[in-house]
């Protein structure tokens, strides 16, 4: 999985559609907002967003906030030119993006599946609410103890249309004030070159 920090979308049609479903897998999409705003009226949605924020407001005070000062003391001469490399980081970018805030392109090598967040619409509505506790749970384990284990991922799994390390990645980026400009998927050929493709899986993204 990899991240341009700074890119530019040509498209803004998918750029509207990644960042608010990442604004919404993430707690963070607002009833009166236009869009997903609709499918945000709802108790289960509020209770979603509430145990979501709580979650993330428990991982800065306890972690990243204490790793900012640290690295502000340890590491404050970092250039800001050098990209991130994360063998093993499974879906860990809240401490990638803290002890390296500059840096312009974030890599992560893992075993887990990227997975998916699709559109979401009325027809699969209620597959979405059903896919947004065991996100929740894997997003709070994680903040919980500030760093990724693979068997995490085992509820977030059990929903066959959101799922993955994908929604995780997603709701990091836009609680950490970043906006999803685009996904793409894609695999490596023989030679190491990205081919892109539409499967989920375990491609890149």
């Amino acid at each position: 999985i990899t991240f341009p920090l700074f890119s530019q979308s040509q498209d803004p049609v998918a750029e509207s559609s990644w960042h608010e479903r990442a604004l919404f897998v993430a707690g963070l999409t607002k009833p009166d907002a236009q869009g997903l705003g609709a499918h945000a009226k709802n108790t289960a949605y509020a209770n979603h967003a509430q145990l979501m924020g709580a979650a993330w407001a428990f991982e800065k005070t306890n972690s990243l906030d204490r790793v900012t000062e640290w690295r502000k003391t340890e590491i404050p001469q970092v250039p800001g030119d050098q990209e991130v490399f994360y063998p093993l980081g499974g879906a860990d970018l809240p401490n990638a993006m803290t002890f390296f805030p500059d840096a312009p392109r974030y890599t992560f090598i893992a075993l887990e599946a990227v997975g998916q967040v699709p559109p979401l619409t009325a027809a699969n509505r209620d597959a979405w609410r059903k896919g947004l506790p065991g996100i929740r749970q894997t997003f709070q384990a994680m903040c919980g103890l500030n760093y990724f284990e693979s068997r995490m991922l085992r509820v977030a799994w059990s929903n066959q249309t959101v799922n993955g390390v994908l929604p995780l990645f997603l709701s990091f980026i836009v609680r950490m004030d970043g906006e999803v400009l685009s996904v793409s998927n894609f695999t490596l050929d023989p030679a190491g070159q990205k081919v892109y493709t539409t499967e989920t899986g375990k491609s890149g993204i």
